[in-house]
């Protein structure tokens, strides 16, 4: 598919490619995961198959239905986690801003708030409506 790997030398074609296909791939993660949680209760079956494809509750950070304070806490913690492991092993998101002071915790900073936005927000909401 590159020109420069056909002729036998190297590129980043690849790993660019590996990277947005990841990035894709949490951006539909975050919209499941948002729609699921925001269900009634876990035994409701999802309406779109597309932009609510999880089925099974047990792979949601915080129970489905259950929006208090605890679970906004909950919630803050998993996308915390989770995008700091993406930043960390991936890359994802340390590309998209400047480099004004500690790398890695700009770097952790960014991929929070990018990574898993809707879920981010809810956290968010959650966190301070209760409060």
């Amino acid at each position: 598919m590159c020109p420069l790997s056909a002729g036998g030398h190297e590129c980043g074609c690849l790993p660019i490619l590996a990277k947005l296909v990841m990035e894709q791939c949490v951006a539909r993660l975050n919209v499941a995961m948002f729609n699921a949680i925001l269900r009634e209760s876990s035994s409701e079956i999802p309406t779109d198959s597309i932009s609510d494809p999880i089925v099974d509750p047990k792979v949601l950070p915080i129970p489905v239905g259950d929006l208090s304070f605890g679970s906004g806490a909950q919630l803050k913690n998993s996308i915390g986690n989770g995008s700091r492991w993406l930043t960390d092993n991936l890359g994802i998101d340390h590309d998209d801003f400047e480099d004004i002071g500690d790398v890695e915790d700009e770097r952790r900073v960014a991929a929070e708030t990018k990574s898993f936005q809707l879920l981010n927000e809810l956290s968010d909401h959650l966190f301070f409506s209760f409060s």
